[in-house]
């Protein structure tokens, strides 16, 4: 190569390898989310609604995707909730979802939606159930922003601040739009209308006493809407009134009592009726390590108690026990054991699979066949020959034994069914009431889950559906609770849970 051609390259316009010329741009793809200065120009039209609100609600879609019936809550008192609708139009892609969740609850806010604008004129506001004021306002700003950005620029509007109210928030379960909204001076919130104050409050134990007493006697008594024959206390004959103080107690509260001479009752107190239900079973194979897993059995083997929670962190039981109560009173008092669990999964999805929904649904059952193979003694070493079925199966096939997805559960009505609501702790609130209300004449309902672990987008220790349904129902004369707090499944184990 000559001298002037040297040069030439020095001083001329630098090109690609022909290599490296189809590669797409690094930054060709709009950001999620996009923060912009003030808008050039006025874009949003003036609202005209009849009175001054005291708060103004922009509402994000996930706040809708979560609750549907979050307008209303957040429309109380006065308040104006504005939708706008590059929120509708979020909803309306969600509708098609792989996630029938997601789908069914985008539907649903939709309808809801629908059901206010036809009240009155949608764009001047409608009046809301509980007194407050909905808005809908057209918002597109010509594909120019996403729909996050849209939100934080109508917050910051001379729209909104001709409204006069004492506050504007963006209320969304997104972290990052919060985040994002608060960096331009808006201030943004969690949806809280669900999420319970000092959950750790609410993970019910078990009462201890110390009585001066070598001996208690009991007397057979009527216990329970069904008058089921139980060894009951009756605190009106006995002494250990003057030792307990049951005005303390809940309805079906936990209590140890501990006797002069070291005997141990592990009673459920019965508030309504003013008595100790005495609980004391042989079990051959597998029996309680502690005294929360012995109370949870007393709960679950108690016909009088239709609703059980069994919170707790991994390993301390919590499905080996439901299984095992279920597998004890089969045929007696239920004809079917079956097992709900969500569809979540611990790090990347790994997509869709294949074959029908059974077979979509196995690596989801692996957890309970697991545990019910240990209740039969299916021999973990044993080599499997052709042709042979695991016992697990044979309750399958005889349709005594049923695990399936909840997002199926809407429309059934389970009559006379042992019904495990397994990871519990990953179940919207709005989605457990679904579950809970199928349960029908002689069915018990047993939800268990660990409040630590979960995996769902939108939940958090706070909001799930197993800490929810506590705080409701807990004191209710249908509904037990106890939380299991040893892990007894390995030393690593318990050692993982308490420290990571």
């Amino acid at each position: 190569m000559g001298k002037g051609s040297r040069g030439n390259r020095g001083r001329g316009k630098f090109s690609l390898p022909p290599s490296l010329r189809a590669l797409p741009p690094r930054f060709d793809r709009k950001p999620d989310l996009v923060l912009v200065s003030e808008p050039k120009s006025r874009i949003f039209k003036p609202l005209k609604i009849d009175s001054s609100p005291k708060k103004v609600f922009i509402l994000d879609t996930s706040v809708l995707i979560h609750d549907p019936e979050s307008i209303e809550y957040l429309a109380g008192n006065g308040n104006l909730v504005v939708v706008l609708s590059c929120v509708i139009q979020e909803l309306d892609h969600l509708k098609m979802s792989e996630n029938d969740a997601v789908a069914r609850a985008s539907r649903e806010a939709t309808r809801k939606m629908e059901k206010y604008q036809l009240r009155g004129n949608c764009r001047r506001g409608v009046k809301a159930d509980r007194g407050g004021y909905i808005i809908f306002v057209e918002a597109d700003l010509d594909n120019l922003f996403v729909a996050d950005s849209i939100l934080i620029e109508y917050a910051r509007s001379q729209v909104i601040k001709e409204l006069r109210a004492q506050s504007v928030i963006i209320v969304s379960k997104d972290t990052n739009l919060r985040l994002a909204a608060r960096t331009k001076g808006v201030t943004a919130e969690d949806y809280n209308t669900d999420k319970v104050s000092n959950p750790e409050s609410l993970l019910p134990g078990f009462s201890e006493f110390k009585v001066p007493l070598n001996e208690v006697e009991f007397k057979k008594g009527e216990c329970g809407r069904e008058k089921e024959r139980k060894f009951v206390l009756m605190l009106d004959d006995s002494i250990l009134a003057q030792h307990i103080d049951v005005n303390k107690l809940k309805e079906n509260n936990c209590c140890k009592i501990i006797l002069a001479n070291g005997n141990v009752l592990y009673t459920i107190f019965k508030k309504s009726l003013g008595a100790f239900s005495l609980f004391h079973r042989d079990f051959k194979r597998i029996k309680p390590k502690n005294d929360e897993q012995t109370f949870a059995l007393a709960l679950l083997f108690d016909p009088t108690i239709e609703l059980v929670a069994l919170p707790g962190p991994a390993g301390t039981g919590k499905t080996l026990l439901s299984l095992l109560a279920g597998y004890v009173q089969l045929d007696d008092l239920y004809r079917k054991i079956l097992v709900l669990r969500p569809i979540e999964t611990v790090g990347r999805d790994l997509g869709s699979l294949p074959g029908d929904q059974s077979e979509k649904f196995a690596p989801w059952q692996l957890p309970i066949i697991d545990n019910f193979n240990l209740i039969l003694g299916v021999n973990e070493n044993e080599r499997p020959r052709k042709g042979r079925e695991t016992r697990s199966d044979d309750f399958e096939q005889y349709n005594q034994l049923e695990i399936s997805p909840y997002i199926y559960i809407r429309g059934r009505s389970i009559k006379g069914e042992f019904m495990i609501v397994d990871e519990a702790q990953n179940i919207p609130p709005k989605d457990l009431k679904t579950i809970v209300s199928r349960a029908g004449q002689n069915t018990k309902v047993v939800v268990i889950g660990d409040p630590e672990q979960i995996d769902h987008h939108y939940l958090d220790r706070s909001s799930n559906g197993l800490i929810v349904l506590i705080k409701k129902m807990i004191g209710l004369p249908l509904f037990g609770s106890v939380t299991l707090k040893t892990s007894e499944r390995s030393e690593l184990s318990g050692l993982i849970a308490s420290l990571m």
